[in-house]
């Protein structure tokens, strides 16, 4: 101890006097090791999101690329009440097999006429084979179901064919044609109530012949309305007609046209309607001839009464045919005769009409057999002279809607009538309008 330095006093002498280094001593420190030292803390935290994040990522990998495995659609619903989904519906554990189309198309019949009417020359049916019949029964099958809430549902399997490969094509008009495309016919039997009565035009005799033909001209003169012919029957098949050139068949052609072959080729009629634009500006008249009636309005006025009963104000000449006596249905002349030719009994033409390009007009034909046996129909235009128009005046021309190819019995033309098939530039183009059913 160092003389500069004091000895410490301690107050006590049994205390030790506590005594300090003069050098500060240095120690060397251990490290020790700890989970908070080593960051623990913030890698569970980590750990945790990064399980959160692919738990995330594989329950939205499995919920997009993974799909449920369909049912197997063997299993239909008769859709009682509720649509789809209804508390009546009941699941059918049976797998549908479609027939054979072959085994469902029948080949089709001509017409035939027996008796003292069998020295008619009838027309060939139209050669359609059996592709054509095949596809109608694959296209028009497919019918769709929409339930309603009380059950039930609506078919919209009409297109080219019908299910069942009925596509029928006749000098009467398309089944399955849009009712945009041309004048749309409705066939009516006066014979027999929509129930299935027999009516007063039942039977085959003057009264009744007579009781039919003032039925008609009600019906022509009260605008179509739908009320005058609703007592009769009507058939259910509407057909698409561009063109009227019936050449002479059988009475029976019309209700096998309009799929009614059971009901008997007398006394009915059909009623044609729908709208048409002018192909061009002119002036025309409509030429023609039907057995026996065939009538023609022009925005509801009569300009062309070619038949053996008339629609118009007539004249009976005994038994025979009678004679207009507004003017639409005069007879042609023995020149325009030598010319045209003489289908029948003899053209007739009626009033001249004038159109404007583009424009739409509202027509309507009438056609009607009466005493059953043959019947025919004509309907042509002849176009007026103008500056513009020499060279196709005086031509006889096909009245034709839009550019639909004719059938192959009339293709061309007819032995008897001389005229253009093709329409001359007067192909009138269909106009859509609301047809009644």
């Amino acid at each position: 101890m160092s003389q500069d330095s004091p000895s410490p006093v301690s107050p006590d002498p049994n205390i030790p006097v506590e005594t300090h280094p003069t050098q500060t001593e240095v120690l060397p420190t251990r490290t020790k090791l700890s989970w908070a030292s080593f960051g623990g803390d913030g890698f569970l935290v980590s750990l945790v999101l990064h399980l959160i994040l692919a738990l995330v990522a594989i329950f939205w990998v499995i919920s997009t690329f993974v799909d449920t495995p369909p049912e197997d659609p063997t299993t239909f619903a008769t859709g009682a009440g509720g649509g789809t989904g209804g508390d009546r519906a009941r699941n059918f554990e049976h797998r549908i097999t479609p027939k054979n189309a072959r085994n469902m198309v029948k080949t089709p019949n001509k017409i035939t006429v027996k008796g003292a009417a069998s020295s008619v020359a009838l027309p060939d049916m139209p050669n359609l084979g059996m592709s054509a019949f095949e596809s109608g029964a694959l296209m028009g099958g497919s019918s769709k179901g929409i339930g309603g809430g009380a059950g039930g549902g609506e078919g919209t399997g009409i297109g080219v064919g019908r299910g069942g490969g009925r596509n029928m094509v006749s000098l009467f008009g398309m089944s399955g044609f849009g009712a945009n495309n041309g004048l749309v016919g409705t066939f009516y039997d006066l014979k027999q109530t929509a129930d299935g009565k027999a009516t007063e035009m039942a039977p085959n005799d003057p009264a009744a012949r007579k009781k039919y033909a003032d039925t008609a001209r009600t019906y022509a003169r009260s605008g179509f309305k739908e009320g005058v012919l609703s007592p009769f029957f009507r058939s259910d098949e509407r057909l698409v007609a561009t063109q009227f050139f019936i050449t002479r068949m059988g009475a029976e052609g019309a209700p096998k046209a309009f799929n009614v072959p059971e009901v008997k080729p007398s006394r009915w009629l059909v009623h044609y309607t729908g709208t048409v634009k002018a192909p061009k500006h002119g002036r025309f008249r409509f030429v023609g001839v039907g057995d026996d009636i065939l009538s023609v309005y022009w925005r509801d006025k009569l300009v062309l009464d070619a038949g053996y009963d008339f629609m118009s104000e007539q004249q009976v000449r005994g038994t025979g045919a009678a004679e207009p006596k507004n003017g639409t249905g005069n007879r042609i002349t023995k020149e325009e005769e030598a010319k045209w030719g003489k289908p029948g009994f003899g053209l007739r033409y009626g009033p001249w009409v004038d159109v404007v390009r583009g424009q739409s007009y509202k027509m309507d034909v009438l056609i009607g057999e009466t005493p059953g046996g043959v019947f025919e129909a004509y309907l042509l235009i002849e176009e007026a002279e103008s500056p513009s128009s020499k060279k196709g005046a005086g031509v006889l021309k096909l009245f034709k809607i839009g550019n639909t190819p004719l059938p192959a019995e009339i293709a061309k033309g007819y032995e008897r009538l001389k005229c253009d098939m093709s329409g001359g530039g007067w192909i009138w183009e269909p106009a859509s309008r609301q047809v009644r059913r």
